[in-house]
C-alpha cells in the first residue's frame, strides 16, 4: 500500500492507495552550473540536491480512493506531500503530473458490478 499524507510536516489528510503496479520509474535529477571567467576557466560550480522522480500507475482504486486522490492533488498545490511507498521508504514529494486524470472501469464478472479506477501520477522529491 501506498500513503499520501498531506502537509508533509504535520499531516490533517491522509489516504492510502493500492500498491502500484510494477512498471514503476525512479529517475534522478541531478543538475550542475559551471561559473566560468572570461578567459573560459570554469572558476566555480554548484550541484543542486538529487531530486527523484518517481512515476506510479496505481490501479484498482475504489471511488472514495479516487475522490481523495484529486482533494489532495487540489490541496497540495504547493505543499509538500509525505509519501510511504510499497517498500516501506519515505518521501518527501510534490505531484508534477498536470492534471492527474483517473481512468474508470467497471468489473461485471460475478455479478459485483464494481467500478474501480487508475491513475498515473509522477512525484517529484527527496526521500526522508
Amino acid at each position: 500500500m501506498i500513503t499520501l499524507a498531506y502537509p508533509a510536516a504535520a499531516p490533517t489528510q491522509t489516504i492510502t492507495l493500492p500498491n502500484p503496479d510494477y512498471s514503476n520509474v525512479e529517475t534522478l535529477d541531478i543538475k550542475t552550473t559551471f561559473a566560468k571567467a572570461m578567459s573560459g576557466k570554469i572558476r566555480s560550480w554548484r550541484k543542486t540536491p538529487v531530486a527523484h522522480r518517481l512515476s506510479m500507475t496505481i490501479k484498482g482504486m475504489d471511488d472514495t480512493q479516487s475522490t481523495n486522490l484529486l482533494a489532495m492533488t487540489v490541496n497540495s498545490m504547493s505543499g509538500d506531500i509525505l509519501l510511504t511507498d510499497h517498500r516501506g521508504a519515505q518521501w518527501t514529494v510534490r505531484i508534477i503530473t498536470n492534471p492527474v486524470s483517473l481512468v474508470y472501469t467497471r468489473d461485471d464478472r460475478e455479478g459485483t458490478d464494481a467500478e474501480q479506477s487508475s491513475a498515473s501520477i509522477e512525484f517529484e522529491g527527496t526521500t526522508v
